[in-house]
């Protein structure tokens, strides 16, 4: 969803959209009407986070159950924008598990100081439940600086830094299972320089990380060219205006969707035709302010 507002800065609202398996009964000036047989199908975990002018949130679960109850999961937890100390959460399900691993991380190797820095990384486990993401970055005092988000199911842990010394910086990002003990960590080296690394103004796409996701999965796009906030990400049929990028333009993250229409990428009046996102292949690419697109690359929508 785009252009939320906050009146407090502390709270937003929104109206359920229409997920997976749905179909609108009726459309009326209000939008989509689904009858309560239709929101039924929607029960299942969905991953939430915000994204401002500052950076990217943690990611938060939203169950929503059989009937037409929507309720948050048992969780609690502190959204970053910046270097702010972080807060952790435990999540939901008690579930035997496998050792957790850190598959990937996504992040500028080159950095300006007092630049606010976005890293991802993508963790692999088998189930839902307790685990903690932590990034301790050398240019910190001492580890109660560091960062901790929970981490549900799949795959995607987003931080924020902000660098305060110049030089070479280790990154140490670890996953821990606490109810077992077991963790993974893996490093990613930074160079920082006492200015900000020259913008690129090329549009290109390199990459999607990961390049298979199951819907509501956050996948990290990775180009140059982008720009600040006004980058329409184009997936299959639809996608969505109004992106963010972070990192010098240089990266911007999507959720697998629940749902597409013809509408979502244009800005004319239409009426939509749902098509429901199913396992398979499907385009993406990026669009700028600037009216260049990119090529395109392809994601795996899993089971």
């Amino acid at each position: 969803m785009n252009s939320l507002s906050s009146e407090n800065g502390t709270s937003l609202t929104f109206r359920m959209p229409v997920l997976s398996g749905q179909s609108c009964t009726t459309y009326s000036e209000n939008g989509c009407y689904i009858s309560d047989a239709e929101k039924k199908k929607a029960f299942g975990m969905y991953q939430i986070y915000v994204v401002n002018t500052k950076g990217v949130s943690n990611i938060l679960t939203f169950t929503v159950k059989p009937a037409t109850t929507a309720t948050r999961s048992n969780a609690t937890s502190t959204p970053s924008n910046s270097n702010n100390s972080g807060g952790s959460s435990n999540i939901g399900s008690q579930t035997t598990r496998i050792k957790p691993s850190i598959t990937n991380i996504v992040g500028p190797t080159k950095v300006g100081i007092s630049d606010s820095i976005t890293f991802v990384i993508n963790t692999r486990t088998n189930a839902a439940g307790n685990l903690n993401a932590t990034m301790v970055w050398s240019d910190q005092a001492s580890t109660t600086a560091q960062q901790s988000f929970s981490i549900v199911d799949e795959k995607t842990v987003v931080f924020n830094h902000v660098f305060t010394k110049v030089g070479k910086m280790k990154g140490t990002f670890i996953v821990t299972d606490p109810a077992s003990g077991t963790k993974s960590t893996k490093t990613f080296t930074v160079t920082v320089a006492s200015t900000s690394p020259v913008v690129a103004e090329t549009l290109t796409l390199s990459k999607v990380t990961p390049s298979k996701a199951r819907i509501g999965v956050s996948f990290v796009i990775t180009g140059t060219g982008f720009s600040p906030h006004s980058n329409t990400v184009n997936f299959g049929i639809g996608g969505s205006r109004n992106v963010s990028s972070y990192n010098y333009g240089t990266l911007i993250m999507y959720s697998v969707p629940n749902t597409l229409t013809q509408c979502d990428v244009l800005m004319v009046s239409c009426q939509p035709t749902l098509q429901e996102v199913k396992a398979g292949k499907y385009s993406v690419s990026v669009s700028n302010n600037l009216g260049q697109v990119t090529k395109n690359v392809s994601v795996t929508v899993l089971k």
